[in-house]
């Protein structure tokens, strides 16, 4: 029997049955040092493994007596409370997501779980032109960039 404490379990039991894996790597965002120059932070990414599944617009979910119609391009539910916004999901296809909302859902006065808004990135971020150089005495010692027209390199 399905109840609000375990319709996320639920909801993973099922999609887990039709032999799609719910474990995705997670890459936290994080923000560095401010650049001198532009002001930018400089992006970091921390890896983790989350539970967490997403569907496109316009499906309908259905786990016990409730049921959903997706509204944003991706959707997505996880119960994991430390994905945020501009957090980015590998999921099991090898498609990348950015978090560009979070809410919590509630039925009745119980959260069950968060619901994000996701959109679809065609590559990683920083796999998107940036690359590190380096040298086998001292390591990473900068970082390129390349968008096929021009190429900077920038020495840490």
């Amino acid at each position: 029997m399905v109840t609000l404490s375990n319709m996320f379990g639920e909801l993973i039991r099922r999609v887990e049955a039709l032999g799609v894996s719910t474990e995705v790597t997670l890459y936290r965002l994080f923000l560095g040092d401010q650049d001198s120059t532009t002001g930018h932070y400089r992006k970091g990414f921390t890896i983790d493994t989350i539970t967490e599944v997403h569907f496109p617009r316009g499906t309908a979910i259905s786990v016990g007596a409730l049921g959903y119609y997706t509204r944003y391009e991706w959707t997505g539910f996880t119960d994991n409370e430390a994905l945020d916004l501009g957090d980015v999901v590998l999921d099991s296809f090898g498609r990348y997501f950015e978090v560009q909302s979070k809410r919590p859902w509630h039925i009745a006065d119980q959260q069950i779980v968060y619901e994000l808004e996701m959109e679809q990135l065609a590559v990683f971020p920083f796999l998107a032109g940036f690359f590190g150089f380096e040298d086998e005495e001292h390591g990473l010692i900068g970082y390129g960039f390349e968008d096929g027209f021009e190429r900077g390199y920038w020495a840490l």
